[in-house]
């Protein structure tokens, strides 16, 4: 399984990274932020997106849009905020599931395992 990861904090990335490896998936892409994760996007299939909210240049809200309109439009995406007022809006863009910041380990295992069908 593969995974891209974007988010513009390197310790939250870390965090997200250590759930999961512990959930048992090591293959994790990392990006700072939304056009970061759109180069990567160009030549790579993933398994799970896992996006942040807010971040410079480009935000997850953004770049889920642009992901439901391209080849990557039914990979699963997990979107994070710590904004709790833009959940609704989220999930109405087609974020499989949105969980906000902060959260427990525990939480964001079961996220992905209800999108991925593991752990």
């Amino acid at each position: 399984m593969k995974v891209l990861l974007v988010d513009d904090s390197k310790t939250m990335r870390l965090i997200v990274k250590r759930v999961l490896e512990e959930s048992g998936i090591p293959d994790v892409v990392e990006a700072a932020n939304g056009r970061e994760a759109l180069s990567r996007l160009v030549n790579t299939r993933y398994d799970l997106i896992i996006l942040d909210v807010h971040m410079p240049e480009m935000g997850g809200v953004e770049l889920l849009g642009m992901i439901k309109e391209s080849t990557h439009e039914g990979t699963p995406v997990i979107m994070v905020t710590s904004d709790s007022e833009c959940r609704t809006r989220i999930s109405k863009l087609g974020a499989d599931i949105c969980i906000t910041k902060p959260f427990t380990r525990e939480k964001l295992a079961a996220a992905i395992a209800s999108v991925c069908k593991i752990v």
